[in-house]
């Protein structure tokens, strides 16, 4: 079987790391296979060692996508029905006669709304043509979009709400994603990642890593306040960040605040355990919505493969866990309401060790990228045998 992933962005994006990890697995459960991105292909480094071929949009038009047996891709996933996926997957399907899976990941049309400041029925008032000028390729189309789900031969989705997008006669698959287990597990306290950080050993340390943009712009700040607060309650706390800002949010209130936190950027993947190995506790903010109800942030299986108390809203993966017994559950997702969440953490370090021990359990039976590889070529199997009936 030879299966080729088609993603959005180069090997630097969240979703490149899970179509990394499941490619690998593959090729160990002999299936061959191919990532193709649009450009930028040697930003594999970024991850680690391929055992896939790699590829990008370019190498189709030179007609160098191709497997060790000399054939074609037997199942095309493409990952996210954006615009650079879903114009070049469809060529790709037509040109090698390959079927056709599309992975979802997030509510597309919260995306646009948040994007574009459009409701989703308001795009139908519009002529096609002048959607097409305005849609970024990064965005998925609001028409074209639902047609290319109808088209494909299977759907995976990260997370069960998204199946509410599925066509209904068609085969779909909910996938988790996991966590390599050689960097995030349980580890001492980087002492001089610390110290070069300026953190004095009795301050409180909570760990963010993740990229803000503008549907989640709004949580996040939310986390910033909360730390600022505490520290003004006289409770010496730091907040640790790595990734990107796609939108500013730092108002006037962060910038007098700005003590309070440290802002690392996009740092290397192999980096962040030891970043993480610094914090008290790792707080994912949000609440219930029609972003995060369909979404499953990628940091969260690294957050509890630490073994230390996760704090995050309930819902999404939230809804899978147990409030106070391997997690702590968020219900307004509030600055006020995550201070608190905090002030219990710092309070009773006993018990949240518990609950951090019992998180990194659900990690390890869940969050496990060999068994949901399994599920995932389970699923490619049923997809080319439902066709072929």
């Amino acid at each position: 079987m030879n299966i080729l992933f088609v993603n959005y962005h180069d090997f630097s994006s969240n979703s490149a790391i899970h179509i990394f990890n499941f490619a690998n697995n593959l090729v160990n459960m002999n299936v061959d296979c191919g990532v193709c991105v649009p450009n930028n292909k040697e930003s594999i480094h970024l991850i680690g060692k391929a055992n896939f071929e790699v590829f990008d949009f370019n190498d189709f038009l030179e007609g160098k996508i191709k497997f060790p047996d000399g054939r074609y891709p037997d199942i095309i996933h493409a990952w996210t029905p954006r615009e650079i996926v879903r114009e070049f997957t469809e060529k790709l399907a037509k040109h090698y006669n390959s079927k056709l899976i599309v992975h979802l990941e997030d509510n597309e049309e919260a995306i646009l709304k948040a994007s574009y400041k459009i409701e989703h029925q308001q795009w139908s008032l519009l002529p096609e043509k002048v959607v097409n000028r305005i849609i970024e390729k990064q965005f998925s189309h609001p028409m074209k979009y639902k047609k290319f789900l109808a088209k494909a031969d299977g759907i995976t989705v990260i997370i069960d709400k998204l199946l509410e997008f599925k066509p209904s006669p068609i085969l779909a698959k909910v996938i988790w994603p996991g966590y390599e287990e050689n960097l995030f597990k349980p580890r001492p306290i980087d002492i001089e990642l610390k110290n070069k950080l300026g953190i004095h050993n009795k301050t409180y340390v909570v760990v963010y890593s993740g990229n803000v943009h503008l549907s989640n712009k709004k949580e996040v700040y939310s986390l910033y306040l909360a730390i600022a607060a505490l520290n003004r309650k006289g409770i010496s706390v730091k907040l640790v960040r790595t990734g990107r800002d796609f939108v500013d949010f730092h108002d006037a209130a962060l910038m007098n605040s700005k003590e309070s936190y440290i802002e690392l950027g996009f740092v290397e993947r192999e980096l962040l355990p030891r970043i993480m190995s610094i914090a008290d506790v790792f707080v994912q903010p949000g609440v219930s919505d029609e972003f995060n109800d369909y979404r499953f942030p990628s940091k969260l299986p690294e957050f509890f493969a630490m073994g230390k108390p996760v704090i995050l809203p309930k819902t999404n993966i939230g809804r899978y866990l147990s409030d106070m017994y391997n997690c702590i559950l968020l219900e307004q997702g509030n600055s006020l309401e995550i201070c608190e969440k905090l002030e219990f953490v710092f309070n009773n370090k006993t018990y949240c060790k518990q609950i951090g021990d019992r998180g990194k359990r659900f990690a390890s039976q869940n969050f496990n990228w060999s068994l949901n590889t399994k599920l995932l070529l389970e699923f490619y199997n049923d997809v080319l045998q439902n066709s072929s009936n």
